[in-house]
């Protein structure tokens, strides 16, 4: 019995949350038996019963499998519902997995399958995807009464290009914009690389709105100074928060663009910034992620 007293309030996440990534979305699987069409996985009816027909059935063999092209996005977890009439330890060792860039990616293997358990989740850990797949890993049926796959549509695309830019200080004529500008000539004298003057924590950031990013790809000067960029720290920034995504190395002539994973962290900023005495010049930055 007592008073409740909030000074303020951070709910953190994902604006939008997740929604069905795979309803009424197109299917396939690897064979039909007794009429289970692959649609009936994701016709939006999670009866559990054989004679309701909404559940999908392949031949028996090891490997088996179906198939979704889901809205392309970050998926989160995929809830698989399955038969409770007959054969419902059919499903235990079915793997789950999500495809993206035409590679399969393991999420998980479904286990301790019963009548009385409704559905199975699997986390796929907020990963980018066009589609999942489940497959056989015994010599059994495959029969599923439901598949919900529940992420964040959107799927990976460039969030920096045109973005409005800025940076601690310029020099030589190398403004902060052309980072950003969609043009990768690697030469200086080409008037697209950014310059900054020299100095330790020198930096450049680009405002990507509220956004999840996955990688970001840096394309280095060739034409002089390539070291310059080794040691500098990309940084993806949440309102006054950083999440350092990794630091640069190997930077040398030959090698254009450097990669650097930031796990799929949301953010309105990226930053990058040195942590040497020198300049920071970038003829590139390319944020993949995904746009709220």
């Amino acid at each position: 019995d007592d008073y409740l007293t909030l000074c303020e309030v951070v709910v953190e996440g994902t604006k939008g949350g997740n929604e069905n990534l795979s309803k009424g979305r197109p299917t396939e699987q690897s064979s039909t038996g007794w009429g289970g069409s692959s649609g009936r996985g994701v016709d939006g009816n999670k009866d559990r019963n054989y004679g309701g027909n909404s559940c999908t059935h392949t031949n028996k063999g090891v490997g088996q499998w179906w198939k979704v092209d889901i809205h392309p996005g970050l998926v989160n977890h995929v809830d698989v519902y399955n038969r409770k009439d007959c054969c419902s330890e059919r499903l235990n060792k079915v793997q789950v997995y999500r495809i993206h860039q035409g590679k399969e990616h393991l999420c998980g293997e479904i286990s301790g399958a019963n009548k009385n358990k409704q559905s199975h989740r699997i986390s796929c850990g907020n990963q980018p995807a066009t589609g999942i797949k489940l497959k056989t890993t015994r010599d059994d049926y495959l029969t599923l009464c439901e598949v919900v796959v529940e992420g964040t549509k959107g799927g990976n695309e460039n969030l920096s290009k045109g973005r409005p830019t800025e940076q601690s200080s310029t020099g030589w004529g190398g403004s902060s914009g052309r980072g950003v500008d969609g043009n990768k000539d690697l030469n200086y004298s080409g008037k697209s690389c950014t310059h900054t003057n020299k100095g330790v924590g020198q930096w450049w950031q680009v405002d990507i709105q509220d956004g999840t990013v996955n990688t970001v790809v840096v394309h280095n000067r060739q034409d002089c100074c390539t070291e310059r960029l080794n040691g500098v720290e990309v940084v993806v920034r949440d309102g006054k928060k950083d999440h350092v995504c990794g630091k640069i190395s190997g930077a040398k002539k030959g090698t254009k663009s450097h990669v650097v994973n930031c796990g799929n962290t949301f953010g309105k900023h990226v930053i990058l910034r040195t942590t040497r005495d020198d300049y920071l010049t970038l003829c590139e930055v390319e944020v993949v992620g995904v746009q709220h």
